[in-house]
């Protein structure tokens, strides 16, 4: 019995990785001064995933979506560093929103959800992503590091989060019936 439970934990989790990669195709611009910072679905997958399996199994699903993307899309370096950084942020995301949202405080997950993802993410940009990007694939800004964190970062993870949110929030309790029953069978 207890196999049989962990068979069907992995199989979820690889529904949820691979839902999430295809989602990871449909994205769209929020900032029309940086249209390559663009919003995708896929962590309303991975918090929902959380819900279901834990934690763990969020972030399982959020790497593991992350890594199908690399692969299909073979996108070379600057692949490898937009895909770790949508991994970071999923995680970055969904850990406060699930603490939160689990303590039945629905304000504060979408609050804290939405401050963590931000900061980890301006932090990331400045000292790693942005830096590689500038060294190794040869992006070019056209402003400071600093600015650019301040007027499309920062914004870009705010909407982007607030998004995402919302889509659980609209999403997680139509389907929480089903997938409790499913995960318990």
């Amino acid at each position: 019995m207890r196999n049989e439970k962990r068979f069907r934990n992995l199989i979820g989790i690889s529904i949820f990785s691979a839902l999430g990669a295809i989602l990871l195709f449909f994205e769209f611009p929020v900032l029309f001064w940086f249209p390559f910072l663009k919003v995708d679905l896929s962590d309303v997958v991975t918090i929902i995933g959380a819900f279901v399996y834990g934690p763990i199994g969020g972030t399982l699903i959020a790497f593991i979506r992350s890594l199908i993307h690399l692969i299909i899309s073979g996108s070379g370096v600057a692949g490898v560093i937009g895909n770790f950084s949508g991994f970071v942020g999923s995680v970055s995301l969904m850990l406060p929103f699930y603490y939160f949202w689990n303590r039945d405080k629905k304000v504060m997950a979408v609050i804290s959800s939405t401050i963590s993802m931000t900061v980890i993410m301006s932090l990331l940009n400045y000292f790693v992503v942005m830096p590689l990007y500038m060294n190794v694939v040869g992006m070019q800004l056209g402003m400071s590091l600093g600015k650019y964190i301040l007027t499309g970062v920062i914004p870009f993870n705010i909407i982007k989060a607030l998004i995402i949110n919302i889509a659980v929030i609209l999403i997680y309790p139509r389907m929480r019936n089903f997938l409790t029953k499913w995960r318990n069978a």
